[in-house]
């Protein structure tokens, strides 16, 4: 799960994953008025009840607001039996 199209593209360019992508429309921020529903995750919650899924990995941006985002989804798939995990940021040197 990232949260924006670009995302994507950085993680296809590591060619360590193969499996399907979520896009949300940003983070939450609640201070700014962006809620769970703006960013897609009515649609996240409509697919983790219709489809069998078993894992989801989160790769928000380390933001307070990437981190605030993350772990709503993760709560969100708890409630679904779904498991989250997150990757891990990346550091300045790509160590």
């Amino acid at each position: 799960m990232v949260e924006s199209p670009a995302d994507i593209y950085a993680i296809e360019q590591t060619g360590q994953y193969s499996g399907r992508y979520f896009v949300l429309m940003g983070h939450l921020s609640p201070l700014d008025g962006i809620g769970p529903d703006d960013i897609g995750l009515d649609r996240l919650e409509q697919r983790l009840e219709a489809e069998s899924i078993t894992e989801v990995i989160l790769a928000t941006n380390p933001t307070v607001e990437g981190e605030a985002t993350a772990n709503y989804i993760a709560e969100l798939c708890a409630q679904y039996g779904v498991d989250a995990s997150r990757i891990a940021p990346r550091r300045a040197g790509g160590r």
